[in-house]
Protein backbone atom coordinates (compact mmCIF):
# COMPACT_ATOMS: atom_id res chain seq x y z
CA UNK A 1 0.00 0.00 0.00
CA UNK A 2 2.56 2.53 0.97
CA UNK A 3 4.61 1.68 -2.45
CA UNK A 4 1.59 2.01 -4.09
CA UNK A 5 0.69 5.99 -2.30
CA UNK A 6 4.31 6.36 -3.72
CA UNK A 7 4.04 5.48 -6.90
CA UNK A 8 1.03 8.05 -7.03
CA UNK A 9 2.66 10.57 -5.86
CA UNK A 10 5.62 10.43 -8.55
CA UNK A 11 3.55 10.12 -11.20
CA UNK A 12 1.55 13.16 -9.93
CA UNK A 13 4.19 15.48 -9.43
CA UNK A 14 5.91 14.19 -12.60
CA UNK A 15 2.63 15.18 -14.26
CA UNK A 16 2.71 18.24 -13.03
CA UNK A 17 5.84 19.42 -14.46
CA UNK A 18 4.51 18.22 -17.75
CA UNK A 19 1.30 20.09 -17.73
CA UNK A 20 1.90 23.10 -15.89
CA UNK A 21 5.91 23.48 -15.63
CA UNK A 22 6.09 26.84 -14.65
CA UNK A 23 3.45 26.49 -11.94
CA UNK A 24 5.74 23.67 -10.70
CA UNK A 25 9.02 25.53 -11.31
CA UNK A 26 7.19 28.25 -8.98
CA UNK A 27 6.37 26.24 -5.91
CA UNK A 28 9.47 25.11 -5.75
CA UNK A 29 10.76 28.36 -5.82
CA UNK A 30 7.79 29.62 -3.30
CA UNK A 31 9.44 26.63 -0.97
CA UNK A 32 12.98 27.94 -0.95
CA UNK A 33 12.22 31.47 -0.64
CA UNK A 34 9.73 30.21 2.51
CA UNK A 35 11.84 28.15 4.80
CA UNK A 36 15.51 28.73 3.42
CA UNK A 37 15.57 31.94 1.72
CA UNK A 38 17.30 33.36 4.71
CA UNK A 39 20.00 30.96 5.16
CA UNK A 40 20.79 30.86 1.53
CA UNK A 41 21.50 35.25 1.12
CA UNK A 42 20.80 38.15 3.31
CA UNK A 43 22.81 40.87 5.18
CA UNK A 44 22.36 39.91 8.76
CA UNK A 45 23.20 36.02 10.46
CA UNK A 46 19.93 34.25 10.47
CA UNK A 47 20.80 32.55 14.14
CA UNK A 48 23.30 34.99 16.52
CA UNK A 49 24.15 34.42 20.38
CA UNK A 50 25.16 37.21 21.89
CA UNK A 51 26.20 37.49 25.72
CA UNK A 52 24.36 34.14 26.74
CA UNK A 53 21.08 35.51 24.67
CA UNK A 54 20.20 33.35 21.81
CA UNK A 55 18.23 35.17 18.40
CA UNK A 56 16.86 32.60 15.52
CA UNK A 57 15.83 35.11 13.44
CA UNK A 58 15.01 32.40 10.17
CA UNK A 59 11.14 34.24 9.75
CA UNK A 60 11.83 37.94 10.09
CA UNK A 61 14.70 40.24 11.75
CA UNK A 62 13.02 41.62 14.48
CA UNK A 63 15.23 41.64 17.58
CA UNK A 64 13.21 40.87 21.08
CA UNK A 65 12.41 44.48 22.78
CA UNK A 66 14.68 44.91 25.94
CA UNK A 67 17.43 42.31 24.47
CA UNK A 68 20.66 43.21 24.59
CA UNK A 69 21.66 42.98 21.23
CA UNK A 70 18.89 45.46 20.28
CA UNK A 71 21.07 47.38 22.77
CA UNK A 72 23.88 46.69 20.84
CA UNK A 73 22.19 47.08 17.63
CA UNK A 74 20.76 50.77 18.53
CA UNK A 75 24.68 51.73 19.49
CA UNK A 76 25.94 50.54 16.45
CA UNK A 77 23.66 51.80 14.10
CA UNK A 78 22.23 47.95 13.28
CA UNK A 79 25.90 47.38 12.00
CA UNK A 80 25.87 43.81 12.49
CA UNK A 81 29.71 43.13 11.64
CA UNK A 82 31.02 45.90 14.74
CA UNK A 83 29.08 43.23 17.30
CA UNK A 84 31.33 40.44 18.83
CA UNK A 85 28.74 37.67 18.55
CA UNK A 86 29.50 34.32 20.52
CA UNK A 87 28.40 32.80 17.64
CA UNK A 88 26.88 34.04 14.71
CA UNK A 89 25.42 31.86 11.18
CA UNK A 90 25.40 34.32 8.36
CA UNK A 91 23.91 33.48 5.08
CA UNK A 92 25.75 31.11 2.39
CA UNK A 93 25.77 34.17 0.59
CA UNK A 94 26.33 37.50 2.91
CA UNK A 95 25.32 40.80 0.62
CA UNK A 96 27.73 43.37 1.15
CA UNK A 97 27.70 46.89 2.32
CA UNK A 98 23.67 48.07 4.87
CA UNK A 99 20.82 46.98 4.37
CA UNK A 100 20.05 50.35 5.29
CA UNK A 101 21.74 53.29 2.85
CA UNK A 102 20.00 56.16 3.20
CA UNK A 103 21.76 57.87 0.24
CA UNK A 104 21.07 55.31 -2.09
CA UNK A 105 16.96 55.21 -1.77
CA UNK A 106 14.46 55.62 -5.16
CA UNK A 107 17.60 54.52 -7.14
CA UNK A 108 16.02 53.38 -10.65
CA UNK A 109 16.83 48.98 -11.61
CA UNK A 110 20.50 48.31 -12.40
CA UNK A 111 21.56 51.25 -10.69
CA UNK A 112 25.03 51.42 -8.37
CA UNK A 113 25.55 52.49 -4.62
CA UNK A 114 28.56 51.50 -2.22
CA UNK A 115 29.69 48.90 -4.92
CA UNK A 116 26.92 47.00 -4.85
CA UNK A 117 24.58 46.83 -8.18
CA UNK A 118 20.85 47.08 -7.39
CA UNK A 119 18.98 45.11 -10.14
CA UNK A 120 15.48 46.11 -9.50
CA UNK A 121 16.35 49.49 -8.22
CA UNK A 122 16.11 50.59 -4.14
CA UNK A 123 13.12 51.85 -2.49
CA UNK A 124 12.46 53.87 1.15
CA UNK A 125 16.05 54.52 3.16
CA UNK A 126 17.91 52.56 0.32
CA UNK A 127 16.67 49.18 0.49
CA UNK A 128 17.52 46.21 -2.32
CA UNK A 129 14.06 45.82 -4.23
CA UNK A 130 15.35 41.96 -4.77
CA UNK A 131 16.04 41.62 -1.44
CA UNK A 132 13.04 43.22 0.18
CA UNK A 133 10.76 41.06 -2.95
CA UNK A 134 12.06 37.82 -1.63
CA UNK A 135 11.69 38.88 2.56
CA UNK A 136 8.00 39.96 1.19
CA UNK A 137 6.89 36.44 -0.68
CA UNK A 138 8.65 34.93 2.48
CA UNK A 139 6.40 37.11 4.98
CA UNK A 140 3.01 36.50 3.00
CA UNK A 141 3.82 32.60 2.26
CA UNK A 142 4.40 32.40 5.94
CA UNK A 143 1.19 33.94 6.73
CA UNK A 144 -0.65 32.00 4.84
CA UNK A 145 0.78 28.75 5.58
CA UNK A 146 0.24 29.55 9.56
CA UNK A 147 -3.38 30.49 8.87
CA UNK A 148 -4.01 27.43 6.64
CA UNK A 149 -2.74 25.16 9.20
CA UNK A 150 -4.80 26.86 12.28
CA UNK A 151 -7.79 26.93 10.37
CA UNK A 152 -7.74 23.34 9.64
CA UNK A 153 -6.94 22.36 13.32
CA UNK A 154 -9.79 24.40 14.33
CA UNK A 155 -12.21 23.47 11.38
CA UNK A 156 -11.88 20.10 10.40
CA UNK A 157 -12.36 18.72 13.51
CA UNK A 158 -15.28 21.16 14.68
CA UNK A 159 -17.13 20.45 11.21
CA UNK A 160 -16.80 16.57 11.19
CA UNK A 161 -18.16 16.29 14.61
CA UNK A 162 -21.11 18.48 15.11
CA UNK A 163 -22.23 16.87 11.73
CA UNK A 164 -21.29 13.30 13.10
CA UNK A 165 -23.14 14.16 16.23
CA UNK A 166 -26.29 15.03 14.37
CA UNK A 167 -26.12 11.60 12.52
CA UNK A 168 -25.86 9.35 15.44
CA UNK A 169 -28.64 11.81 17.52
CA UNK A 170 -26.79 11.61 20.70
CA UNK A 171 -27.79 12.94 23.85
CA UNK A 172 -25.02 14.89 26.23
CA UNK A 173 -25.50 16.88 29.62
CA UNK A 174 -26.66 20.53 29.20
CA UNK A 175 -23.43 21.01 31.87
CA UNK A 176 -20.78 19.55 29.88
CA UNK A 177 -21.81 21.41 26.59
CA UNK A 178 -21.65 24.78 29.06
CA UNK A 179 -17.98 23.54 30.43
CA UNK A 180 -17.26 23.08 26.96
CA UNK A 181 -18.15 26.33 26.13
CA UNK A 182 -16.21 27.77 28.56
CA UNK A 183 -12.94 25.75 27.85
CA UNK A 184 -13.32 27.24 24.30
CA UNK A 185 -13.01 30.81 25.39
CA UNK A 186 -10.22 30.06 27.91
CA UNK A 187 -8.61 28.51 24.66
CA UNK A 188 -8.77 31.29 22.49
CA UNK A 189 -8.05 33.66 25.86
CA UNK A 190 -4.79 31.66 26.00
CA UNK A 191 -3.69 32.14 22.42
CA UNK A 192 -4.06 35.51 21.90
CA UNK A 193 -2.58 36.75 25.34
CA UNK A 194 0.28 34.56 24.62
CA UNK A 195 0.88 35.96 20.97
CA UNK A 196 1.24 39.35 22.61
CA UNK A 197 3.56 38.32 25.21
CA UNK A 198 5.68 35.90 22.66
CA UNK A 199 6.46 33.99 25.99
CA UNK A 200 6.00 30.11 25.80
CA UNK A 201 6.62 29.58 30.12
CA UNK A 202 3.10 31.54 30.34
CA UNK A 203 1.38 28.41 28.95
CA UNK A 204 2.94 26.24 31.70
CA UNK A 205 0.32 27.51 34.32
CA UNK A 206 -2.35 27.54 31.86
CA UNK A 207 -2.51 24.02 31.43
CA UNK A 208 -3.68 22.47 34.42
CA UNK A 209 -7.09 24.41 34.27
CA UNK A 210 -7.37 23.12 30.59
CA UNK A 211 -6.85 19.33 31.82
CA UNK A 212 -9.47 19.75 34.65
CA UNK A 213 -11.84 21.25 32.58
CA UNK A 214 -11.80 18.83 30.06
CA UNK A 215 -11.79 15.69 32.15
CA UNK A 216 -14.76 17.26 33.97
CA UNK A 217 -17.08 17.89 31.13
CA UNK A 218 -15.67 13.91 30.12
CA UNK A 219 -17.06 12.80 32.92
CA UNK A 220 -20.30 14.29 33.14
CA UNK A 221 -21.30 13.68 29.86
CA UNK A 222 -24.22 11.57 30.75
CA UNK A 223 -25.25 13.66 33.98
CA UNK A 224 -28.68 15.12 33.62
CA UNK A 225 -30.59 17.05 32.38
CA UNK A 226 -29.50 15.96 29.00
CA UNK A 227 -29.87 17.44 25.71
CA UNK A 228 -29.95 16.38 21.96
CA UNK A 229 -28.03 19.28 20.54
CA UNK A 230 -29.03 20.34 16.39
CA UNK A 231 -25.33 20.39 16.15
CA UNK A 232 -25.45 20.79 12.84
CA UNK A 233 -28.49 23.98 12.22
CA UNK A 234 -26.19 26.05 15.16
CA UNK A 235 -22.87 25.34 13.05
CA UNK A 236 -24.62 25.91 9.89
CA UNK A 237 -26.35 29.40 11.96
CA UNK A 238 -23.11 30.38 13.29
CA UNK A 239 -20.72 29.82 10.21
CA UNK A 240 -23.45 32.04 7.74
CA UNK A 241 -23.28 34.62 10.65
CA UNK A 242 -19.47 35.09 10.43
CA UNK A 243 -19.59 34.89 6.58
CA UNK A 244 -21.96 37.84 6.54
CA UNK A 245 -18.97 40.05 8.62
CA UNK A 246 -16.19 40.73 5.77
CA UNK A 247 -12.40 39.28 6.47
CA UNK A 248 -11.02 42.74 6.03
CA UNK A 249 -13.19 44.00 8.14
CA UNK A 250 -12.79 41.42 11.22
CA UNK A 251 -9.15 41.86 10.42
CA UNK A 252 -9.01 45.69 10.85
CA UNK A 253 -11.26 45.24 14.32
CA UNK A 254 -9.18 42.91 15.72
CA UNK A 255 -5.73 44.38 14.61
CA UNK A 256 -6.87 48.03 16.19
CA UNK A 257 -7.26 46.03 19.55
CA UNK A 258 -3.94 43.81 19.38
CA UNK A 259 -1.28 45.94 21.73
CA UNK A 260 1.75 44.53 19.48
CA UNK A 261 0.28 43.74 15.85
CA UNK A 262 2.29 41.30 13.99
CA UNK A 263 2.52 37.81 11.64
CA UNK A 264 1.33 35.91 14.82
CA UNK A 265 -1.32 37.87 15.35
CA UNK A 266 -2.10 38.76 11.68
CA UNK A 267 -2.18 34.78 11.03
CA UNK A 268 -4.48 33.89 14.10
CA UNK A 269 -7.00 36.17 12.79
CA UNK A 270 -7.38 34.74 9.41
CA UNK A 271 -7.19 31.45 10.84
CA UNK A 272 -10.54 31.96 12.54
CA UNK A 273 -12.44 32.94 9.36
CA UNK A 274 -10.90 30.31 7.25
CA UNK A 275 -12.18 27.78 9.72
CA UNK A 276 -15.29 29.09 8.73
CA UNK A 277 -14.64 27.49 5.14
CA UNK A 278 -13.26 24.56 6.67
CA UNK A 279 -15.60 23.59 9.22
CA UNK A 280 -18.67 24.25 6.52
CA UNK A 281 -16.47 21.88 3.75
CA UNK A 282 -15.70 19.21 6.71
CA UNK A 283 -19.90 19.80 7.60
CA UNK A 284 -20.95 18.76 3.76
CA UNK A 285 -18.59 15.72 3.26
CA UNK A 286 -19.38 14.11 6.92
CA UNK A 287 -23.22 14.43 5.92
CA UNK A 288 -22.28 12.97 2.29
CA UNK A 289 -20.38 10.13 4.04
CA UNK A 290 -23.00 9.47 6.65
CA UNK A 291 -25.02 8.12 3.50
CA UNK A 292 -21.70 5.80 3.35
CA UNK A 293 -23.25 1.79 3.67
CA UNK A 294 -19.93 1.56 5.59
CA UNK A 295 -20.84 3.90 7.74
CA UNK A 296 -24.23 1.83 8.79
CA UNK A 297 -21.60 -1.73 8.85
CA UNK A 298 -19.26 0.07 11.23
CA UNK A 299 -21.89 1.20 13.60
CA UNK A 300 -23.63 -2.24 13.62
CA UNK A 301 -20.51 -3.65 14.08
CA UNK A 302 -19.84 -1.79 17.51
CA UNK A 303 -17.26 0.35 16.02
CA UNK A 304 -16.54 3.33 18.77
CA UNK A 305 -17.02 6.76 17.39
CA UNK A 306 -13.29 8.05 17.80
CA UNK A 307 -12.22 5.09 15.80
CA UNK A 308 -15.17 6.00 13.14
CA UNK A 309 -14.37 9.63 13.34
CA UNK A 310 -10.29 9.60 13.00
CA UNK A 311 -10.09 6.67 11.05
CA UNK A 312 -12.65 7.33 8.46
CA UNK A 313 -14.34 10.65 8.46
CA UNK A 314 -11.51 13.02 9.23
CA UNK A 315 -8.77 11.11 6.54
CA UNK A 316 -11.68 10.60 4.21
CA UNK A 317 -12.24 15.27 4.24
CA UNK A 318 -8.56 15.71 4.35
CA UNK A 319 -8.54 14.04 1.00
CA UNK A 320 -10.74 16.57 -0.66
CA UNK A 321 -9.98 19.58 0.53
CA UNK A 322 -6.80 20.41 -1.31
CA UNK A 323 -8.33 22.89 -3.99
CA UNK A 324 -10.07 24.76 -0.76
CA UNK A 325 -6.96 24.82 0.84
CA UNK A 326 -5.04 26.46 -2.49
CA UNK A 327 -7.77 29.38 -2.69
CA UNK A 328 -7.63 30.21 0.82
CA UNK A 329 -3.69 30.78 0.02
CA UNK A 330 -4.02 32.72 -2.50
CA UNK A 331 -6.73 34.90 -0.52
CA UNK A 332 -4.80 35.25 2.43
CA UNK A 333 -1.99 36.41 0.54
CA UNK A 334 -3.87 39.40 -1.20
CA UNK A 335 -5.60 40.04 1.86
CA UNK A 336 -2.00 40.91 3.61
CA UNK A 337 -0.82 42.79 1.10
CA UNK A 338 -4.27 44.81 1.10
CA UNK A 339 -3.74 45.24 4.58
CA UNK A 340 0.08 46.51 3.89
CA UNK A 341 -0.51 48.69 1.30
CA UNK A 342 -3.26 50.35 3.82
CA UNK A 343 -0.49 50.75 6.52
CA UNK A 344 -2.92 48.58 8.47
CA UNK A 345 -1.19 44.99 8.83
CA UNK A 346 2.04 44.35 9.97
CA UNK A 347 4.26 47.05 11.47
CA UNK A 348 5.58 49.62 9.40
CA UNK A 349 9.57 48.59 9.99
CA UNK A 350 8.27 45.06 8.94
CA UNK A 351 8.88 44.58 4.99
CA UNK A 352 6.06 43.33 2.85
CA UNK A 353 5.34 43.74 -1.02
CA UNK A 354 1.96 45.34 -0.17
CA UNK A 355 4.06 47.94 1.92
CA UNK A 356 6.58 48.55 -0.77
CA UNK A 357 3.91 49.15 -2.59
CA UNK A 358 2.35 52.01 -0.08
CA UNK A 359 6.05 53.56 0.47
CA UNK A 360 6.05 54.50 -3.60
CA UNK A 361 2.99 56.75 -2.94
CA UNK A 362 4.46 59.99 -2.29
CA UNK A 363 7.30 58.83 -5.32
CA UNK A 364 5.05 59.02 -8.82
CA UNK A 365 8.82 58.19 -10.73
CA UNK A 366 9.17 55.43 -8.79
CA UNK A 367 7.30 52.66 -11.19
CA UNK A 368 9.73 49.98 -10.24
CA UNK A 369 8.41 50.35 -6.38
CA UNK A 370 5.26 49.54 -7.72
CA UNK A 371 5.12 47.03 -10.59
CA UNK A 372 7.70 44.71 -9.27
CA UNK A 373 6.18 43.95 -5.55
CA UNK A 374 2.76 43.89 -8.04
CA UNK A 375 4.17 41.39 -10.19
CA UNK A 376 4.88 39.37 -7.48
CA UNK A 377 1.53 39.37 -5.49
CA UNK A 378 0.15 38.17 -8.90
CA UNK A 379 2.57 35.26 -9.38
CA UNK A 380 1.86 34.02 -6.18
CA UNK A 381 -2.00 34.31 -6.44
CA UNK A 382 -2.32 32.89 -10.26
CA UNK A 383 0.19 29.95 -9.38
CA UNK A 384 -2.02 28.96 -6.41
CA UNK A 385 -5.44 29.75 -8.40
CA UNK A 386 -3.89 27.20 -11.13
CA UNK A 387 -3.35 24.65 -8.44
CA UNK A 388 -6.94 24.54 -7.58
CA UNK A 389 -8.18 24.23 -10.98
CA UNK A 390 -5.64 21.00 -11.37
CA UNK A 391 -6.60 20.06 -8.06
CA UNK A 392 -9.99 20.41 -8.45
CA UNK A 393 -10.00 18.98 -12.18
CA UNK A 394 -8.12 15.66 -11.08
CA UNK A 395 -10.59 15.02 -8.13
CA UNK A 396 -13.52 15.43 -10.79
CA UNK A 397 -11.82 12.90 -13.31
CA UNK A 398 -11.49 10.33 -10.08
CA UNK A 399 -15.25 10.63 -9.22
CA UNK A 400 -16.07 10.27 -12.44
CA UNK A 401 -13.41 6.86 -13.18
CA UNK A 402 -14.73 5.38 -10.21
CA UNK A 403 -18.68 6.29 -10.47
Amino acid sequence: MTGLKKNKFIQGYLSGWRTHPFISFSFHIFFVIAFFSRVLVGYVPWYAEYKGEKHLLLWDDQIKAGSQLQSALLNSQYNWRELAFDRAIYPLITLSGSKYQPEAAWLPPFSKASEQTHLLGTWDLGRDIFMSLIVGIQKSLVIALISILLGLIWGIPTGVLLAYHQFTKKTVSLFSVIILIILGIYLVYLMVVGIEIRDLSYFYWSLPPVVVLLLLSTNIIKARPLIRLKSDFWLMRFIEFGKSVPMILLVLIILQLAVRPGMWVLALIMSFYLALNFAKYARFTTRSLSQNSYMESAKALGYPDYLIVTGYLIPSVLQGIGPVVALSIANVVLLESSLSYLGLGLPVEEVTLGGIMQSARNYPYAWWAVVFPGLCIFWIIYCFQTLDDSISTRLADQGDRFS
